[in-house]
């Protein structure tokens, strides 16, 4: 039995670039994955103790910066998560 991605024809299509227009296709290429990674990276959510690390302080450091507002919890049934968005700017 033939394996599926053998049946699949591909085809192969060569252009010319000059050197500033394949450097424009790259550019913009790892541009736009450079981007959607910085986005998914900020709607992350880190649990208690991967937040507190983040910011290179203690547990309790981050439950006083919480009850006074400079950062914000999302809670989930029991469980308290932060944006890593919210981290990156925070609001004191």
């Amino acid at each position: 039995m033939e394996h599926p991605y053998l049946r699949k024809k591909y085809s192969v299509v060569i252009i010319q670039l000059s050197e500033t227009e394949f450097q424009n296709v790259i550019t913009k290429a790892v541009t736009t994955a450079f981007a959607s990674q910085v986005r998914l990276e900020e709607n992350e959510l880190l649990c208690r103790k991967d937040a507190a690390a983040y910011l290179k302080i203690t547990l309790p450091t981050l439950s006083a910066w919480e009850k006074k507002g400079y950062v914000t919890a999302t809670r989930l049934g029991s469980r308290v998560y932060f944006k890593k968005s919210s981290l990156i700017k925070p609001n004191y």
